[in-house]
């Protein structure tokens, strides 16, 4: 880091001996310096305060809402740090909140410039309902999203607690049928075990 003074003066004397205008820190400390112009002196105080480019240690999210989610970002390191999602504006505090489901990116920068860093993250949660009835919209049941939890794993059964079918993150989803035989229009359960180790159980509706 470069501390500079004003120009104009006749002498400078700071606290690490330099004559100069100017001089470059490499250490956090406090720096005195001493300017005379006309045989008057004047001193300033420079507080040098440590940065570095942070580091994500956790993404805590709270989700499975329809927009009231939030994510809080945990970052290390020896600076003063500034927080954005998805290339917003930069803020200190490092909690957002109100957030709808999806896929977020998180930027953490040093507010002195030292570097920044970013990761994804992601928001879930489930379709309160799906209709297989063949007209190519909304025809399967899956959890939106959940291919950026690849090893997600989803289970769903009937009313009376025999299961249907699983899947996992990646998969296509469900269709509405048994053993290729269409089900009924009811209402079906379902666990979401994520990543995590999170759990998740509810139910929705099938309408044809």
């Amino acid at each position: 880091m470069t501390l500079e003074a004003n120009a104009g003066h006749d002498t400078y004397a700071w606290s690490n001996g330099a004559t100069t205008r100017s001089i470059t820190v490499t250490t956090p400390g406090i720096y005195t310096l001493d300017v005379t112009n006309n045989g008057c002196n004047t001193q300033q105080t420079i507080t040098v305060s440590p940065s570095e480019k942070p580091s994500i240690t956790e993404i805590e999210t709270i989700d499975w809402t329809v927009d009231d989610n939030s994510i809080t970002i945990v970052a290390a390191g020896a600076g003063s740090y500034l927080y954005s999602l998805n290339g917003g504006s930069f803020q200190r505090s490092n909690v957002f909140e109100n957030l709808p489901i999806g896929m977020y990116t998180i930027t953490v920068k040093d507010e002195f410039g030292c570097g920044d860093v970013s990761e994804d993250v992601v928001l879930l949660n489930y379709p309160k309902f799906f209709t297989p009835n063949g007209d190519g919209q909304n025809e399967m049941w899956r959890i939106k999203f959940a291919t950026f939890e690849p090893n997600l794993q989803i289970y769903i059964f009937d009313r009376y607690g025999k299961l249907i079918t699983g899947f996992t993150g990646e998969g296509e989803g469900w269709d509405g049928t048994l053993n290729g035989k269409p089900l009924p229009s009811t209402d079906y359960w379902f666990v979401v075990e994520r990543e995590s180790g999170i759990v998740y159980k509810g139910h929705f509706s099938l309408i044809r």
